[in-house]
């Protein structure tokens, strides 16, 4: 997986863990089924998120995981090479 692709799918599931947690706590009465849901949904998608940015999350080139400080990488570390190439037009 490319390293821009993980980056968002991480974002994704991770924000959409969030939404959902924060939803279902205001929206859903305490013990009811549909708030175990979406404590069960909240926690599989956070779990989703950290795995796939810890298990992708990584330099092209090198291999270094990128996971901690995703978001503000533009180069790499280690090697020091861009990691998003230039798109086509």
């Amino acid at each position: 997986m490319k390293f821009e692709t993980a980056k968002y799918t991480t974002l994704g599931l991770l924000l959409g863990g969030f939404v959902i947690g924060v939803l279902g706590t205001f929206l859903c009465e305490k013990g009811s089924s549909m708030y175990n849901f979406t404590l069960v949904a909240t926690l599989a998608l956070l779990v989703a998120g950290c795995l796939v940015g810890a298990i992708w999350a990584r330099c092209p080139y090198c291999g270094k995981n990128l996971f901690v400080n995703m978001l503000k990488h533009k180069t790499c570390p280690k090697c020091r090479r861009a990691l998003t190439t230039p798109r086509k037009k």
